[in-house]
């Protein structure tokens, strides 16, 4: 992989890191290009719904609703796990009365291979 320090990668394009991370997996082993395609995907296929749905999100509601000192984060993340041990999110996603699925679908995943 080529050698780029951590502040490079935060200046490079979206493509740029692509295919810094591309050229870094290809011929990889195991089904490394078929990630690296699914990486070339992302955009045609997952953007544009993640777009609709993080367009919907109102910022304001994300800095007054994620905690910043350290009690509060223990006490958001302890309410989580429960909420999460409850399955409350499944029951939530059950009861909307929107399908936020999107319109894509995820690839068929293959009979693993073995290698020598």
């Amino acid at each position: 992989m080529a050698n780029t320090s951590g502040r490079d990668r935060q200046t490079l394009t979206f493509e740029r890191q692509q295919e810094f991370w591309a050229s870094g997996f290809r011929g990889a082993g195991w089904q490394s290009e078929r990630f690296v395609e699914g990486m070339a995907n992302y955009d045609r296929v997952l953007r544009p719904f993640v777009n609709q749905i993080q367009g919907e999100v109102n910022p304001r509601l994300l800095r007054r609703g994620l905690p910043m000192a350290q009690r509060a984060i223990d006490v958001f993340r302890a309410t989580t796990a429960l909420a999460c041990f409850l399955h409350l999110p499944d029951l939530a996603a059950r009861l909307s009365a929107q399908d936020r699925g999107g319109d894509w679908q995820l690839p068929e995943n293959p009979v693993p291979t073995s290698t020598p």
